[in-house]
């Protein structure tokens, strides 16, 4: 101990460690960030690309791992015990989520989206794509008709999908877009921006509705004329703490003409997703500016006694 203490009062040893510490500081600072963002979407972005979700499940991994079952870390998968199961169910992937899921709508006018599903996994790990694909679960997004229900390796780590959404739009061009959206910063839980070029978000809505009827109710006019107003969406959310996700929706409306329609489809959504939503689960979208774009602020929380059950913890 006396001999370290000897070494650092020596300048000597100052003038070796406060460069290799001002290069860690700078490492951690400015590199490490890059290292932690989604990325692997990028290579796939074309001229053409107008949607973009971007998922970085591995943000709230440590949340995850405090609520699923100790036991889940042990054991690789629950037999089949009744002929209800369609096979063993695999519970490691609780603890090896990917690090991105980016999904890419390219619009073709006329004719409808090329979708990319990008995913890249954890380093050395197959557990969520083996489940994925063992799953089917790509079937129930039936609103992107997928060309395989598997999920391909195509370099490394990074595992590829592709899909189609057929649809026609007919639309005045009357409302060019009128600024730039929003860069995508990738560093997001959920990132969602949408450049609704010539009211392309329509053909979504329409076959978001074909897939899932509930969407077809007495508010789906409204939301249609919200979406018709609109020039461009961008979304993000974060995990703040436990049992609480935050974030904001920001709207650049065509014109401020049309700001009233659009608060008025935000309202009704935010009531309908409301009562979709089981109990104690909230969501509130509070309006905090409009001076440019529409914004608002979302809360959701009180998710987590459901979030437990669901990853397999009857705890509570």
């Amino acid at each position: 101990m006396n001999e370290l203490l000897i070494k650092l009062r020596n300048p000597f040893t100052w003038l070796i460690l406060l460069p290799i510490l001002l290069l860690l500081w700078f490492s951690w600072i400015f590199i490490s960030p890059f290292f932690v963002r989604a990325t692997a979407y990028k290579q796939y972005i074309q001229d053409t690309t107008t949607g973009y979700i971007i998922l970085q499940p591995y943000k709230i991994q440590k949340y995850i791992r405090k609520l699923a079952p100790t036991a889940t870390r042990w054991i690789k998968q629950i037999p089949r015990v009744t002929s209800l199961q369609p096979g063993p169910i695999r519970l490691d992937w609780f603890h090896n989520l990917p690090r991105e899921f980016s999904l890419l709508f390219d619009y073709i006018p006329g004719t409808g989206f090329e979708t990319h599903l990008i995913i890249r996994e954890k380093r050395n790990s197959t557990a969520f794509i083996e489940e994925l694909n063992s799953s089917r679960v790509l079937n129930e997004f039936c609103f992107i008709n997928w060309r395989t229900p598997i999920t391909s390796n195509v370099n490394k780590d990074i595992w590829i999908n592709e899909g189609f959404i057929y649809g026609k739009k007919s639309f005045s061009n009357d409302n060019p877009l009128i600024s730039n959206p929003i860069q995508l910063k990738n560093k997001h839980f959920l990132e969602i921006l949408w450049i609704n070029r010539d009211q392309n978000a329509d053909i979504i809505l329409e076959s978001l509705v074909r897939c899932f009827p509930k969407l077809n109710h007495i508010h789906l006019p409204t939301w249609q004329v919200g979406l018709q107003n609109t020039a461009w969406i961008y979304l993000y959310l974060n995990l703040i703490q436990d049992n609480f996700v935050n974030g904001e929706l920001i709207i650049c409306p065509h014109s401020s003409a049309d700001n009233l329609k659009i608060r008025e489809s935000i309202s009704t959504l935010n009531d309908w997703i409301q009562s979709q939503l089981p109990s104690p689960m909230q969501l509130k979208l509070i309006e905090i500016s409009q001076v440019e774009n529409l914004t608002w602020e979302i809360q959701f929380y009180d998710f987590e006694p459901h979030l437990k059950r669901a990853l397999g913890n009857f705890s509570d």
